[in-house]
């Protein structure tokens, strides 16, 4: 199992949760496919610094390799972003 982190936008933290819908908490287990948040893109843009959105692995030990595979523009049960290879 790999344990990620997800944090959308930058200095989003002052926004306290606004505009953010997260679907699952810390520890779940999620597959491919699975709905992880939902927020509102031009809130983020009117009240944050910038909309980069960092993707963290937090266990690397256990990635062989990692593809990257899309960069921008990505669409919710479309868009594959990254292939994560066991080691």
């Amino acid at each position: 199992m790999v344990g990620s982190s997800l944090h959308i936008g930058l200095e989003t933290v002052q926004m306290e949760g606004e505009g953010f819908t997260a679907h699952v908490k810390e520890g779940d287990k999620v597959k491919a496919g699975d709905a992880l948040i939902s927020f509102d893109l031009n809130l983020i843009k009117e009240k944050a610094k910038s909309t980069i959105t960092p993707l963290v692995i937090t266990n690397g030990e256990k990635v062989g390799q990692m593809e990257r595979l899309a960069q921008e523009n990505v669409s919710k049960g479309q868009t594959q972003v990254l292939k994560i290879h066991l080691a």
